[in-house]
């Protein structure tokens, strides 16, 4: 990897407000940790100081820590505080808040932004862009391209999340590390009229399950996935689909595991009937030990993983089972 520059420390934004707040911290903590990315200051949106003790255990060590105080994540609100800072380099982490605060203000700094970043490397020169990679073409091509004018913003990709094997502990702020405190104008911005919020599912319990089922389209249809989330369940195992599965309506989108749902680090995946796309491979890739099943030896993900079983996936799927339950009588 090229030398660092030392004038580039990096500030961090996360929303500290919303349940995916480990997730993404982790993400981010696994990035600039991997890539040698020095940190400068932490902004965490709170809905009160009060949660600062229990966040700061979360959100990266850093020399500076700003805390937003926010009713909720209203973007307009958020970003008249967020652009009063230009730093150099931004990163965000991976989800709706970063790639939004990542795009929207890229184009306030006037600088350049790229979302679903997978790798990163400082310039190799002063006064030269950095480069990033990202999956293109419907995460069939890893394209690397140069940033242009900071300050440069990077949007994670959801495969940062997750915890690395034999990952160190954070280190500790430094000693003479400071917190401020801000608070964002109570109330609605005067634009809006009206603001409602929505429970949605999401797959925060697959990107922490430590066991993980994945089932695939070659289950052939909603049956052979319903085996697969009953067979999880005897192995009290987290239980994901591949996008196609949800695609075709056969299981609920909050299921999907890829860059486009969960990013899992379990110590054991199974994937059955899943041919092994690179979208699908980024959200387990993670993981300890990779077993797959399925009756074309050619598919991709056969030369991904390491244990490969050519066979009716739903077939073994239902022996599986069998031996499960009489195991339990």
């Amino acid at each position: 990897m090229p030398e660092k520059l030392p004038e580039n420390p990096a500030v961090v934004f996360l929303d500290g407000t919303s349940g995916h707040l480990p997730t993404a911290a982790g993400a981010v903590k696994n990035f600039l940790r991997e890539k040698s990315v020095p940190i400068d200051l932490c902004v965490t949106l709170t809905r009160e100081f009060g949660e600062v003790d229990n966040l700061r255990r979360i959100v990266p060590p850093a020399p500076r820590r700003h805390w937003v105080r926010a009713d909720c994540y209203q973007p307009e609100t958020v970003l008249a505080h967020a652009a009063k800072y230009r730093p150099r380099l931004a990163v965000f982490p991976p989800g709706v808040f970063g790639s939004e605060m990542c795009g929207r203000l890229s184009a306030r700094w006037r600088g350049s932004a790229m979302l679903g970043v997978t790798d990163f490397d400082f310039p190799r020169e002063a006064g030269g862009p950095p480069s990033v990679k990202k999956w293109v073409y419907s995460q069939n091509l890893l394209a690397e391209f140069s940033l242009g004018e900071p300050p440069w913003c990077l949007g994670l990709a959801k495969s940062w999340a997750g915890t690395p094997k034999n990952a160190p502990p954070d280190p500790p702020p430094p000693p003479d590390s400071r917190d401020d405190f801000f608070s964002l104008p109570p109330g609605k911005p005067a634009h809006l009229e009206n603001r409602v919020e929505l429970a949605v599912k999401d797959s925060g319990e697959l990107a922490e399950a430590r066991r993980l089922l994945v089932a695939g389209l070659g289950l052939g249809d909603a049956a052979g996935v319903a085996l697969a989330g009953a067979c999880a369940r005897l192995m009290e195992a987290g239980w994901g689909v591949t996008r196609p599965v949800a695609m075709n309506a056969l299981a609920d989108p909050a299921k999907i595991v890829g860059v486009s749902g969960a990013t899992a680090s379990p110590d054991w995946a199974l994937a059955l009937g899943a041919s092994g796309a690179a979208a699908f491979l980024a959200g387990v890739e993670g993981a300890g030990y990779l077993a797959a099943v399925n009756s074309d030896p050619e598919a991709p993900i056969m030369d991904k993983c390491d244990l490969a079983v050519v066979g009716d996936a739903r077939e073994i799927l239902a022996e599986m089972i069998a031996l499960l339950k009489s195991g339990r009588e």
